[in-house]
């Protein structure tokens, strides 16, 4: 209905293939793209889901990249003192290759890439290992390339190597930024459905709706878009996946025209280019996002701390009172002053509605806005 403003969502699926594969599928089916996100290791071990996965690109759905190894599931690519990881990127990096060569020899061709704990976790445990302080502030600087401590450098190194070998091979790392804006951003993924905790349909339909309702009419794009990270990895999570794709099409219902895509379809919708050119493609039939610039930090947010998951006190119960006043209490949950996934996602909703970007993490400009 050209009438109506247009949300545009490209659901990707994590650490594929396995049993509940399937029951995912049944889903998505024809009408919805989506991207599967797979592991090397649970290939070798099911190789008849290289057929399924072609079958799924002929009728629309695509490839990424996750797990490298060949007999290990779930290896973050950079160093970790905490997670089961590869001793360096180097080794990553070589498993990549070995991957996507894999891929091509079985005529899929993938274009994108997420790591297994996402970037900026990665990053941060990695800085962690070498005994840098401020970890998540330090991981952010480092994927925005910003100025960092002296001590970061190794980890900075390798991050710019990462870069560099997905430049080569022509994968992306994307998480949804806008045109003009980096392509690798300090978010994989802007939405997560994965039981029992954090569900769709307990959250972002919520915040849907405002976003249908209060901020797609009045944006001179009339246009709104989420990455969704789902987990194909259980029956409970493809169930989970099922309800949460009810909940936001009955969200959506005669006020937003839904558009499914793959992450490629995505970026080409929101950067207005296609994935591995540099020109853009024959327009689309809406025009390019607009955003509006940043605002300047209202007096009263200064020196409030910078806010993110696991971060607990009277800040954090703070921000969630400004959420519920907002409209966001349905999405929080209980004011309880421990920033927890849903505290999280609430914040995701808040920044995406205000024009803000899109991070999950309550700094300055955030706080400006949660206060005016």
């Amino acid at each position: 209905d050209p009438s109506l403003p247009d949300l545009h969502l490209a659901w990707t699926l994590d650490d594929g293939p396995t049993s509940a594969t399937p029951r995912m599928i049944d889903n998505f089916g024809d009408g919805r793209p989506a991207t599967w996100f797979i592991q090397l290791s649970r290939l070798r071990l099911t190789p008849g889901f290289f057929d399924t996965y072609r079958d799924l690109i002929a009728r629309g759905h695509e490839v990424g990249l996750h797990g490298l190894h060949e007999s290990r599931d779930h290896l973050s690519w950079f160093p970790s003192g905490r997670l089961p990881a590869y001793a360096s990127i180097d080794e990553a990096l070589v498993d990549l290759e070995k991957f996507q060569a894999v891929l091509r020899g079985e005529g899929i061709e993938g274009r994108f890439v997420r790591l297994p704990y996402g970037l900026i976790t990665e990053l941060m445990d990695y800085l962690r290992l070498l005994g840098v302080g401020d970890a998540i502030n330090t991981a952010r600087r480092i994927i925005l390339e910003q100025p960092v401590p002296a001590a970061a450098s190794q980890v900075v190194a390798d991050f710019n190597k990462m870069k560099a070998a997905l430049a080569r091979l022509g994968l992306h790392l994307w998480g949804g930024s806008g045109a003009g804006k980096p392509e690798i951003g300090v978010n994989s993924w802007e939405a997560e459905s994965s039981p029992p905790s954090v569900t769709l349909a307990d959250s972002v339909p919520s915040a849907q709706i405002h976003l249908i309702n209060n901020v797609l009419p009045n944006r001179p794009s009339r246009r709104g878009s989420y990455i969704i990270l789902a987990h194909d990895t259980s029956i409970a999570s493809a169930d989970e996946v099922a309800r949460d794709i009810a909940a936001m099409e009955a969200a959506a219902a005669g006020k937003a025209n839904l558009h499914y895509h793959t992450v490629s379809g995505l970026y080409r919708v929101v950067r207005g280019t296609d994935v591995g050119s540099d020109s853009p493609p024959p327009p689309v039939t809406d025009p390019p996002p607009v955003t509006d610039p940043p605002p300047t930090p209202d007096p009263g947010s200064v020196g409030r701390p910078v806010l993110s998951v696991g971060a607990v006190g009277e800040s954090v119960l703070l921000l969630q009172q400004r959420l519920h006043e907002r409209g966001f209490g349905a999405i929080v949950g209980t004011a309880d002053g421990v920033f927890g996934a849903k505290t999280a996602a609430a914040v995701r909703a808040f920044q995406e509605a205000e024009g803000l970007t899109v991070d999950g993490v309550v700094g300055p400009l955030t706080w400006a806005k949660l206060l005016a």
